[in-house]
């Protein structure tokens, strides 16, 4: 038997999937625009705005998840 997802988990679902969506647009669109700022460097622009694509991904995840944690910390 399959559990259901009650009407009160709706909003939750969709602060989950935000959370974790959110961060890679951001990443995405900062390695857009720094591979178009850096189109000139050839190779070494492409590798620079991958890591930075990284970097900001992973400060980016930190931060959501931490405040998913504090926000559950806080409900419990």
């Amino acid at each position: 038997m399959t559990p259901r997802i009650n009407a009160w988990r709706d909003r939750q679902t969709r602060r989950q999937v935000w959370s974790l969506a959110l961060p890679v647009m951001l990443s995405a669109l900062a390695f857009a625009l720094l591979a178009w700022t850096t189109r000139g460097m050839g190779d070494q622009g492409v590798w620079l705005a991958f890591l930075a694509f990284t970097v900001i991904r992973g400060l980016s995840l930190v931060w959501f998840g931490l405040r998913i944690h504090l926000h559950h910390a806080r409900v419990r």
